[in-house]
This record gives C-alpha cells, structure tokens and sequence, in this order.
C-alpha cells in the first residue's frame, strides 16, 4: 500500500474534508510504477504503514464508509492493519460498484463511470484522485447531483423506443448506450 485517501461528506452529501498520505512500504523497487507513478523517493519521507493506520483510523472512525469496489479497498487496509499488528479494521460498506450495478449500463471501472458522467478524474490511480471522483459518483448514485440526470433513464428511454420499432434487438440498445 502506497497511498491512503479519505474524503468525508455529511449529513447532506456535502464534501466536509479531504486527506491523504502517502505510505512508505521500505522498499527499494516499488512495482506498478506504470500505473501509480510512486516512486522510492516519493515516499522516502512518508509515514509507516503503522503510523498511516494511525492517521487513518480517526478519519474513518464512527462514519459510513464507502468506495469504487469496497470490498477490494477493505480487504488491503484490513490485510496491511493485521500485518502490522494494527488494531484498525474496516467494517463492512458502502460500494459504488454494486450501486452503479444496479442503477447503470456496464462497464463499471471508475474511470469509465467517471468519464460516462462527466465526474474529473484527471489522475486515475492516485488516491486522492480516486477517493474524491468516488465521492462524486456517490453524490451521482445517491441522487445528489441536481445538474446530472441517471443515464440510466436515457437508456431506458431509447430500450422502450427500439422495442416499438420493428426487427429491434434488445442487446443493439443495450451495446449503444
């Protein structure tokens, strides 16, 4: 783990506050430079995973958690917390994946999502990044983005006009959205 990021929203879905950290794992070679672009001396003067948790825990304490692919997320905070001997561990919550399963046409990567919907997401993979276009696409999924109507209802909407038109197929609808 490299990166932590946290953006806190409240009672109304407002963005209350934003943090991150980098991590610093003590590695001389990190993997997946191509796609996080973090380097050894990026995180040279970062804190430990231990003192990451730390920071961490009272940001995440008492609040709904959410992210693009929860379980993913909870399983790699809770695996580096047990590792290091930490007491934190994330509880079950809420995923944008599952919720954008439901509500969306696939595929369902963030930044697919993201560029669907017209949410920034100017530096994929970096965590701040990441966290704060999967507050936005909460906000979207949970009905708090007035400006932005449910593409959903527009797919629907050309499914219900191909299905009066004759020799229509369901999958050309669905593959056009």
């Amino acid at each position: 783990m490299l990166q932590m990021a946290v953006v806190q929203l409240d009672a109304q879905g407002e963005i209350e506050s934003t943090w991150s950290t980098l991590v610093n794992p003590h590695l001389a070679f990190i993997p997946h430079y191509d796609i996080h672009k973090i380097t050894p001396a990026d995180v040279a003067g970062a804190p430990s995973i231990d003192e990451a948790l730390d920071l961490l825990a009272p940001r995440v304490a008492g609040r709904t958690l959410a992210a693009h692919n929860y379980a993913f997320d909870q399983r790699m905070v809770n695996a580096a917390a047990a590792r290091a001997g930490h007491r934190l561990r994330l509880p079950d919550g809420i995923c944008t994946v599952e919720l954008a399963r439901q509500h969306l046409p696939g595929p369902f990567k963030l930044g697919v999502l993201c560029r669907r919907l017209g949410i920034d997401l100017s530096d994929a993979h970096n965590a701040s990044a990441d966290a704060l276009a999967g507050a936005h696409l909460l906000r979207y999924l949970l009905g708090l983005e007035p400006d932005r109507t449910l593409p959903v209802l527009d797919w629907l909407a050309r499914l219900a006009e191909s299905a009066q038109a004759p020799n229509s197929r369901l999958s050309a609808s669905r593959t056009a959205a």
